[in-house]
């Protein structure tokens, strides 16, 4: 059953969100992956200007997705290129435009 979204918040993450990113991962790969780890990673990640991370969130805080960008300096393109590497959406608010607006917000970020 789809969720209704009364407002919606699209932020960066933070380190204060890492256990809301690592059980969306986890739920997107179907695994768990060993949380000592995934922190070291997600710390480096959050803290490189090369890497953007999002939250989309209801008005109550509550996490509906997330997305994630890597930008790099490719030599098959010969420039910089900017790629989506995860992007989920909690099932209950699947269908009803999260995906879409944090991709929307992530393509205005990069044009900036």
């Amino acid at each position: 059953m789809e969720e209704k979204i009364s407002e919606m918040i699209i932020r960066r993450v933070e380190i204060k969100d890492i256990l809301t990113v690592y059980e969306q991962i986890c739920e997107l790969e179907e695994t768990t992956f060993n949380i000592n780890d995934f922190q070291n990673i997600f710390i480096h990640n959050i803290r490189d200007e090369n890497k953007i991370y999002l939250l989309a969130e209801d008005n109550t805080g509550l996490c509906l997705g997330l997305i994630s960008c890597h930008i790099q300096y490719l030599l098959h393109h010969c420039g910089k290129v900017a790629e989506i590497q995860e992007l989920f959406v909690k099932p209950a608010y699947r269908s009803s435009g999260v995906g879409r607006k944090l991709i929307n917000h992530m393509e205005e970020m990069l044009k900036k």
